[in-house]
């Protein structure tokens, strides 16, 4: 038997979604330095993990929509002002 082999358009979609998460993880790195917190103190406002933040800001993984709001909490900013300007994935634009 063959393996299956990933359409193009779903290789384009995780890709979308790769540079989603890492675009995040870049928002979040520089609203975090300009609040003037490292990850830790950031952790400890929000009552997670360094790693979390840390895995967050790398783009490892999408995060959880409870993660981002307790990182707005924790930045003292809405979810609009994190999220607001990401880049929507071609596959869900509607125009």
């Amino acid at each position: 038997m063959t393996p299956a082999v990933p359409s193009e358009s779903r290789l384009l979609a995780a890709s979308e979604r790769m540079e989603l998460s890492r675009a995040f993880g870049r928002k979040l790195r520089g609203l975090r330095t300009a609040a003037g917190m490292s990850i830790p103190q950031l952790a400890d406002r929000c009552r997670i993990s360094p790693s979390t933040i840390s895995r967050a800001e790398l783009g490892r993984g999408e995060p959880r929509l409870s993660l981002i709001l307790f990182l707005c909490d924790g930045l003292t900013l809405t979810p609009d002002a994190l999220l607001g300007d990401l880049p929507v994935p071609h596959e869900r634009r509607t125009t």
